[in-house]
């Protein structure tokens, strides 16, 4: 493809070819001709500074978009830490004064709370909606809408201590209130550590 530059040289010269040729021809008009080649060409020129200044001016346009563009995402990022963190810190107070009620240690789930209770994690599988996993193992301690595009939300069941041995972790993926994954918290590994 020519550029406008070169299509502004190339225009040029045929008009200079044709006014030689006429010049040759009828000197008479020679004078007019080239006034009037000359104003072309520096509507051309003009055109030409337009379509640039134009073109720079849309890429400037564009790179600001982008800018701007990922302060959002940045700041859409930190807001998403900050509500899981809040989030943490929630459920870390509601085991906190959970044990405290029951007289349990802290970090190790209340027997109480029907998600601490292994055999009912045996009845939560793909396919089985959310209302029926709550009621078999309660609120979750902590639930999040998922960024990621086949899950919908995610429920948290755990203890506030994750560096305890006696510490229990369950997850639970659910896309269109039905459950897509399960994580069941490792039983075996908190019944070794309390002993």
């Amino acid at each position: 493809m020519i550029s406008l530059k070169s299509r502004v040289l190339l225009i040029y010269v045929i008009s200079f070819v044709r006014l030689f040729s006429a010049e040759t021809s009828n000197p008479g008009e020679t004078g007019d001709r080239l006034a009037i080649l000359e104003a072309r060409l520096a509507e051309l020129e003009a055109s030409l500074s337009e379509a640039e200044k134009s073109k720079d001016q849309n890429f400037n346009d564009a790179e600001m978009r982008i800018a701007e563009l990922e302060v959002r995402l940045v700041e859409a990022e930190q807001k998403a830490k900050d509500a899981e963190q809040l989030a943490t810190e929630r459920a870390s107070q509601a085991d906190r004064q959970l044990a405290r009620k029951d007289n349990a240690v802290p970090g190790i789930a209340s027997p109480k709370l029907l998600w601490a209770q292994e055999k009912q994690w045996d009845k939560i599988e793909p396919g089985v909606s959310k209302e029926k996993v709550i009621e078999l193992l309660g609120p979750p301690p902590r639930s999040l809408d998922s960024l990621k595009p086949r899950v919908d939300e995610v429920f948290y069941y755990e203890t506030s201590i994750r560096t305890s041995s006696a510490a229990l972790f369950g997850k639970i993926s659910f896309r269109k209130d039905e459950v897509l994954a399960v994580e069941k918290p490792d039983f075996e590994l908190t019944e070794s550590g309390s002993n």
